[in-house]
């Protein structure tokens, strides 16, 4: 059935296509501060044919008549600009940098070359109160791509432990860091479809990397279009919102423990939009025993543009996967036999086989004369697990629907700007499970449960002078639940939770900054919480259901971001982005381990805990020409996480403890290089380097894991001939061999004689390389 609704969703989109003749598209700009210009105009010169620009400064215009020669952009106290058209291309991309009120300067003109523009993706965030980084392309092709976590652990304030493809756990500013073996805490989304289930647990550890286009992370619970998670948000996004060129592009990478991925996508426009289809394969044996894993990705994306009714956005994507599981290591085994798996899993090949998926309908609509634009969609996701443990089988079924919509609108306020975003998402899930024994398959126990949760939100920005932007935002959330024991047949009280979620922020650019660049310096306070997941909401032995209620918080922060060291010839673009801030986060409610009279473990919100951190990136373009560039990425998180009340009942009292599982330092650098051999020829390579400081095991800090740096290369060669584009790379993670454990096993308890298993051990040394080929045709 869920095969069905992919192959319909390719049907309905791959209607009325056509050829086209020169589509251009791109993005608008402010020359000085990066800042996008949103409903700018684009006009075919001696026509009528005509865009504005989007949500993202973005846009895309056909052009069908080869005798008009430019494109004229206007906007409000700017100077309009002027670009040539180049018909020799199929596609052109532009990037347009305006000025007000002088001479505007066009990047995009044929036969003269033009120099890359550095750190343009974080133009938008000077306007930002929240704390935000961008992961673009150019993040995601550093690494070997097998896995996001190296991808993500470049942001400060993010620390992703990957213990196996398929076991991984990401936190943010210590959010999430407890959690056993998944992620939680942390709201992800795909193109604006919520992709957490009802408990707040998220698996994009499972998505393939070349679906996404950029990634970007807000961290904190200051995102209230986002359900104010404590932790923050990563939002991810596939393709880019205009046409995209005719091409077919097929990739095979391989690497070490017989690893190999494949990609193939087909991109095709047709007469009102484009669609993409791809598929993804992953196999490898693993590292250690009991390791082997294969996952297949399907996804379909696309945009249908109906004139004045609107734009239509299409995404489908399905995954199925099955993986072994080698489960963490005591200390002995970890030290000296790491590729070994823990006995108990491999003798019984213990292993999960799962699907899921993601589909979603959006529709976005612009009346510009009103000065609003209308968003919205419906979603659907579900996943089927069949997981094979030592102790039982657990099998799950889960599904869920909903709806998310938006408005946005645009005006100004005694003639200054206003910007007002209001919103709601809504979100039903059914999740049933069963635990059975290993032998005779005896059903052990039986659960349904229903969540239902709803977020309003809204957020309003203004410019209350030239130098400060004031904003403020807020989420309201329900969250209901109802569980039902089958075995026993009994429902439990349904709990319900609301929570309000303010934020306040200020944007203050300082007259000053113009001497050194542009900078701006940004406060925020905002509220936040985070759902228990299904394992923090226990049944005691006499069966009396306990609820545990979200940990909340308030985040107090301040920062200052921006632009230095001006390239006078390259269009005021600046060779240095910075982001430095400084915060302290407030939790309460924090879930706590204990255990009853009867003996049975249960949570309870008792806990607090104190999060001071400070989080800088700074990216640097030394030096770039017309065939040379060098990118230098320096990334630091400091982090002084501790328990600022834990109090175990009858046990210890871990009040000034460490948090656990969070690294109080954690260093990442990036130097990227460029060479153009020819005009079709470029070389290049990186060397990524990463310092992760020691980190507690336990909740009593008695254990801690050891500090460890890897350091990892990877080089490559890009040829193109004429509409085929090659690449072919290399790379080698660990070159220095170094032993660590990539996750921990928090709070892992001892059964018997045995030690606790706290460890997954990280890959040694290991290589890969690939190649690709995309042909636009």
């Amino acid at each position: 059935m869920k095969i069905k609704i992919i192959i319909m969703f390719c049907l309905v989109a791959m209607t009325n296509l056509t050829a086209q003749n020169l589509m251009v598209k791109g993005t608008i700009t402010d020359a000085k501060t990066g800042e996008i210009l949103v409903y700018a105009n684009v006009l075919e010169v001696g026509t009528t044919n005509g865009a504005v620009t989007d949500i993202d400064g973005e846009f895309t215009l056909e052009i069908t008549n080869e005798s008009s020669k430019q494109l004229e952009i206007t906007f409000v106290g700017y100077e309009p600009a002027k670009v040539q058209l180049d018909f020799s291309k199929e596609i052109q991309v532009i990037e347009v940098f305006m000025f007000p009120g002088i001479q505007a300067q066009i990047p995009e003109v044929p036969g003269r070359r033009i120099y890359a523009q550095p750190h343009n993706e974080n133009g938008k965030l000077l306007n930002r109160s929240t704390p935000t980084t961008i992961l673009t392309p150019s993040n995601f092709q550093r690494n070997d791509g097998f896995t996001l976590a190296p991808v993500l652990n470049q942001t400060p304030g993010v620390y992703m432990h990957n213990g196996t493809l398929n076991t991984n756990r990401i936190s943010i500013r210590g959010i999430g860091a407890r959690t056993p073996f998944s992620t939680s805490r942390v709201r992800t989304y795909l193109n604006e479809i919520p992709l957490n289930t009802g408990d707040g647990e998220s698996g994009i550890e499972d998505f393939d990397l070349s679906l996404f286009n950029k990634v970007e992370i807000n961290k904190g619970p200051g995102d209230v279009l986002h359900g104010s998670s404590l932790g923050g948000t990563i939002l991810l996004k596939t393709l880019d919102r205009f046409n995209n060129p005719n091409a077919f592009e097929s990739k095979t990478q391989i690497g070490s423990f017989n690893t190999i991925s494949t990609m193939n996508q087909l991109t095709t426009n047709f007469n009102n939009g484009w669609l993409n289809f791809r598929h993804a394969f992953l196999n490898s044996d693993g590292f250690r025993a009991n390791n082997e894993s294969d996952r297949y990705n399907l996804s379909l994306t696309s945009k249908m543009s109906f004139g004045n009714i609107g734009n239509f956005y299409l995404l489908a994507n399905y995954i199925n996967a099955k993986a072994e599981i080698p489960s963490s290591l005591d200390s002995t085994t970890f030290t000296d036999k790491p590729q070994a798996a823990a006995a108990n899993w491999e003798s019984v090949n213990g292993n999960e086989d799962y699907d899921k998926g993601t589909f979603g309908l959006s529709y976005q609509k612009e009346f510009y004369e009103a000065g609003w634009l209308l968003a919205g969609s419906i979603f659907y996701n579900f996943r089927n697990n069949d997981e094979l443990r030592p102790f039982n089988i657990l099998n799950e079924n889960l599904d869920n629907f909903g709806v998310r919509g938006k408005g946005i609108y645009k005006t100004n306020i005694k003639e200054r700007p206003f910007e007002m975003i209001v919103g709601f998402e809504a979100f039903n899930e059914n999740y049933d499970w069963q635990t059975l024994e290993n032998q005779t398959q005896v059903e052990l126990s039986s659960f349904e449960e229903n969540r239902f949760y709803y977020n309003i939100f809204a957020q309003a920005d203004y410019k209350m002078t030239d130098g400060i932007i004031f904003n403020t935002g807020l989420n309201w959330n329900e969250s209901k639940l109802n569980v039902t024991d089958i075995i026993n047949t009994k429902d439990y009280n349904q709990s319900d939770f609301a929570v309000v979620s303010p934020r306040f922020g200020l944007v203050i650019e300082p007259n000053f900054s113009e001497k050194f660049g542009e900078a701006t310096i940004y406060l925020n306070v905002g509220h936040g919480f985070s759902q228990p997941v299904a394992g923090e909401l226990n049944l005691s032995n006499n069966q009396q259901f306990r609820y545990a209620e979200p940990e909340k918080g308030w985040n107090y922060e301040i920062g200052t971001r921006g632009y230095l060291w001006k390239y006078p010839s390259t269009f005021q673009k600046y060779a240095i982005y910075y982001d430095v801030s400084v915060y302290r986060m407030n939790v309460e409610n924090l879930l706590v381990g204990n255990v009853d009279n009867t003996g049975q473990y249960f949570v309870e919100n008792v806990g607090k805990t104190r999060h001071d951190g400070l989080e800088a990136l700074v990216k640097i373009t030394p030096y770039i020409d017309r065939k040379y560039r060098f990118d230098l990425s320096l990334v630091y998180t400091l982090n002084n996480y501790e328990f600022a009340a834990f109090n175990e009942t009858g046990i210890a009292d871990y009040t000034g403890n460490q948090l656990t599982g969070v690294p109080q330092n954690n260093v990442q650098t990036f130097l990227d290089f460029q060479y153009d051999l020819k005009e079709n020829i470029q070389l290049y390579s990186n060397i990524h380097y990463q310092f992760i400081d020691k980190m507690p095991i336990n909740d009593a800090n008695t254990i801690y894991s050891e500090t460890y740096q890897l350091t990892n290369a990877k080089i490559g060669l890009r040829y193109n001939i004429e509409r085929v584009f090659l690449n072919f790379y290399g790379g080698i993670n660990n070159i220095f061999e170094e032993q660590y454990a990539s996750m921990l096993a928090i709070n892992a308890s001892a059964f018997g004689n045995n030690q606790p298993r706290y460890y997954y051990p990280g890959l040694p040394r290991n290589f890969y390389g690939g190649v690709s080929v995309k042909w636009k045709f």
